[in-house]
Parts: C-alpha cells; sequence; structure tokens
C-alpha cells in the first residue's frame, strides 16, 4: 500500500492507527481516548525509543505528555529524530500559554516531524 512520508497510507486508504505512547500511562490520560479509532497502543520509556523500537511498532501517531518526570517533548523529539522517525508527533499539555514557543524549539532539533502541542484541557483533546 502507498504511503505519504509521514507513514500514513496515500488517498482514500483504510488503515489501524498505532499509537506509541512515551511516558507512564497511568499517569496521563489514555492515549487511546485522544484518537477515536486507535486501534494499537504500545507503552514505552523514553530510553527505548531507538530504530528496533519504531521498526516493530510502526507507529502512525507518537504521542507524549509535554514535560514528564525528567525529559521534556523536546528531548522525545531529538530521540526520534535520531531513530529516523519522521511522522507524526503530538505533545500532550493541560494548558499552554505559548505552543508557538513549543514548536519552535522542537522543530530546532527535529525537523522532519510532523509535531503539534495538544491542549487536553476539559472539551478540547482531539489528535489531528
Amino acid at each position: 500500500m502507498p504511503k505519504t512520508r509521514h507513514g500514513r497510507p496515500a488517498g482514500n486508504a483504510v488503515s489501524t492507527e498505532r499509537i506509541l505512547f512515551i511516558g507512564e500511562r497511568d499517569a496521563h490520560p489514555d492515549p487511546a481516548a485522544l484518537l477515536p479509532g486507535a486501534q494499537e497502543v504500545r507503552v514505552a520509556a523514553l530510553s527505548e525509543i531507538g530504530a528496533d523500537l519504531l521498526g516493530a511498532v510502526r507507529p502512525t501517531i507518537v504521542i507524549s505528555p509535554l514535560v514528564d518526570r525528567g525529559w521534556d517533548a523536546v528531548e522525545v523529539a531529538d530521540a526520534l529524530a535520531r531513530a529516523g522517525y519522521e511522522g507524526r508527533y503530538r505533545a500532550t499539555a493541560d494548558v499552554l500559554p505559548d505552543a508557538g514557543l513549543v514548536r519552535r524549539e522542537v522543530r530546532r532539533v527535529a525537523r522532519a516531524l510532523d509535531f503539534d502541542v495538544l491542549v487536553t484541557g476539559p472539551g478540547r483533546a482531539r489528535v489531528h
């Protein structure tokens, strides 16, 4: 099946969304709830990000908290870029006064990522 550069099927092809969630799942909202129709969710630690993990999971999207215990989304983006990932990556935050600042910082270390911040405050959570 032909793919776009972000790993999604080209055209109208139907595929299973595979989420790679970086962080402690119990400490954050259910990543599958952020992406209606998601079929597969794999949880991993920041230290596990590498070509082997990405090859095994083949994520259609990576989701992590903007900030977690001891790391932030810039570090996740850097690890993903070093592992060769160029797909969708969304960082979640309950509130965020300056999403543009975060986007610029992530682009500085990982230009090839399709990155954005997902504000998950009440009534807002939806992945694009």
